[in-house]
């Protein structure tokens, strides 16, 4: 017996062993001690192996999806999911993989489908008493994360003859043969992993139990297509995001904006402030000559002229600030040297932005909502 691990011989003559071929045991598990080390080292290794390619696979939809800048692109985001799946060893064979965007205000929901002889598939599935719907709702209501549950072949049958009877496959061909596709499998599991508003997850009629490690890679690979979560800011914008389940509409510390939030205008942060449509409140700013680091600041007098297209906020702007990385090298906004805990945030600067909408946060005078305390006094600016 050793530390981990204990090698014996079993012996069914009754003669006992001699000390020495004791001796030679002792020597060996000693030696088997080294290769266990070196089978966890192995295994060790190989675990951070697969957490590099599961996060590898996670940016690259992350990726795919934050580029999205129209919904129906979520049929190539689907296309890079299934791709990921196989890249992290999970066999895609007589297996589709589901992301699932939820509406907000019922039971249904989009689904985008892709397989190994489907390139991609958008399903509008309005929502139907079966326990296949029904573990999807109970899920959402109770907040679980990940479920994988086999259904019986009744179930799998009464399901899919409802859902292609019910569903709307829009222009898409071929449903006839995906349905008698559907009806003829034997097996049915559905395992998906869920996040606020939408879940990604693996229809498998294969009948073979995914293992341990592709459960992990799909709870793992999830969050990456997370389209209506908070997202710190929810921008109108962004194809598939939708409001903050949490704040709504509301910006801590500040008062509701009443809409959602987007890029720019008057619920923005870019552009002219006091103009309402986002594409107006920019305009002419991308014809404005902008200071690289080296030369005067930006004065904040136009869109065009303010750091980042952020009216009135001060900065320089370095010409080649996604090629360098060091600091003195990049761009760099103005802050104010401050006097007091409660000083006032200058309008020219990131702070007094931020307060526009987040004033109790920003140097409110009196930490009141209400109250932005922002000054126009920009004397003590200095580059940050």
């Amino acid at each position: 017996m050793n530390d981990t691990i204990g090698l014996y011989i079993e012996n069914f003559e009754g003669i006992p062993y001699t000390d020495e071929e004791n001796s030679i045991l002792m020597r060996f598990g000693t030696v088997f001690q080294q290769s266990y080390t070196r089978f966890l080292d192995l295994q060790k290794s190989e675990a951070q192996t697969k957490e590099a390619q599961i996060e590898a696979a996670l940016e690259k939809v992350r990726s795919r999806s934050l580029a999205m800048h129209k919904s129906e692109e979520l049929n190539e985001v689907i296309l890079e999911v299934h791709q990921k799946f196989k890249d992290l060893d999970i066999s895609m064979e007589s297996r589709v993989a589901v992301v699932a965007v939820f509406d907000e205000d019922s039971n249904d929901f989009n689904q985008y489908v892709a397989s190994h002889d489907i390139s991609n598939m958008r399903i509008s599935t309005p929502y139907f008493k079966h326990p296949v719907l029904d573990d999807i709702e109970t899920a959402k209501e109770e907040g679980i994360d990940f479920y994988s549950k086999a259904y019986s072949l009744k179930e799998k049958n009464s399901y899919f003859k409802t859902f292609f009877e019910t569903s709307d496959f829009g222009n898409i061909e071929g449903i006839a043969e995906q349905r008698k596709w559907a009806l003829e499998q034997k097996f049915y599991t559905y395992s998906p992993t869920f996040q606020k508003n939408s879940s990604i997850g693996i229809a498998d009629f294969s009948g073979i139990p995914l293992t341990e490690n592709a459960e992990v890679s799909i709870i793992t690979v999830g969050p990456g297509t997370n389209l209506n979560d908070s997202f710190g800011h929810n921008v109108a914008q962004v194809a598939g995001i939708g409001v903050d389940g949490t704040l709504d509409n509301d910006p801590p510390g500040g008062v509701a904006l009443g809409a959602q939030l987007e890029c720019a205008g008057t619920l923005g942060c870019h552009g002219d402030r006091t103009v309402a449509d986002p594409l107006a409140s920019l305009s002419g700013a991308h014809h404005s000559a902008h200071n690289v680091v080296t030369d005067a600041t930006l004065d904040g007098s136009t869109v065009g002229l303010s750091f980042r297209y952020l009216l009135g906020v001060l900065g320089r702007e370095d010409s080649d600030w996604q090629f360098t990385e060091t600091t003195t090298d990049h761009n760099r906004y103005n802050g104010l040297t401050r006097t007091a805990a409660n000083a006032s945030a200058s309008i020219a600067t990131i702070s007094g932005l931020c307060a526009q909408c987040h004033g109790a946060y920003h140097n409110s005078v009196d930490g009141a909502p209400d109250t932005f305390g922002i000054s126009t006094d920009n004397a003590n600016l200095a580059v940050w």
